[in-house]
C-alpha cells in the first residue's frame, strides 16, 4: 500500500518504509517512518560532508607542490570527488551482506511485530486502573517489561534500519 501524506506523525505511527526523492529524477527507499528518514538523510550528509572535506584535504595537500600541471590535477581529482558527494549512495561502495545477516534481515520484522503485539498488550494492561489496585509487583514487572520492549524494539529497528541500509 502505498501513503502520501503531509502528517509526519501518521507517517512515523502507520509505514514501514519510506520512498522519498533524493534529487535530479532519483528515489530512494529507506526503512521505517518519517523520522528514520530524517535520521538516515542527517548521517548521509554528515558522510557527504565528511567525504568533501576529506577530498578539500587531499586537494588541498596536492596543491602545495606548487607547479602548475600539479596543482591543475588536484584542483580535477578535488573537483571530481566533490562532484561524486553530490551523488546518492552510488558513490559509496557497499558490501553485500552474509548469509547470517540476510536471515536476521529477514526476520527482522516478524521480530519487531512481535515485540510491538507483546508491547501493545502490556500497554493495555498497564492503562487498567483495576490492574493497580491488585498486585501492584505484577504490575511493576509488566512496566519494566514495558521499558524493555522499547530498548529491544529500538534496537532491532536501527539493526533493521543499517542492514537495509547495506542491501
Amino acid at each position: 500500500m502505498l501513503i502520501v501524506s503531509h502528517d509526519r506523525a501518521f507517517l512515523d505511527n502507520v509505514v514501514t518504509q519510506t520512498i522519498a526523492a533524493v534529487g535530479d529524477g532519483v528515489w530512494r527507499e529507506y526503512p521505517g517512518g518519517y523520522a528514520d528518514y530524517e535520521a538516515a538523510r542527517a548521517r548521509e550528509a554528515e558522510a557527504d560532508a565528511a567525504a568533501a572535506g576529506a577530498a578539500a584535504a587531499r586537494a588541498t595537500s596536492a596543491g602545495g607542490a606548487g607547479a602548475a600541471g600539479e596543482a591543475g590535477e588536484a584542483g580535477e581529482a578535488g573537483a571530481a570527488a566533490a562532484g561524486g558527494a553530490d551523488r546518492p549512495a552510488a558513490a559509496a561502495p557497499r558490501a553485500k551482506l552474509g548469509y547470517r545477516e540476510q536471515r536476521e534481515l529477514e526476520a527482522l520484522p516478524a521480530r519487531i511485530a512481535t515485540l510491538e503485539a507483546e508491547q501493545k498488550q502490556l500497554g493495555e494492561q498497564l492503562a487498567d486502573p483495576a490492574g493497580w489496585r491488585g498486585d501492584a509487583a505484577a504490575m511493576r514487572a509488566a512496566n519494566q517489561r514495558f521499558t524493555a520492549i522499547e530498548a529491544e524494539l529500538m534496537e532491532a529497528l536501527e539493526r533493521w534500519e543499517a542492514l537495509e541500509a547495506r542491501r
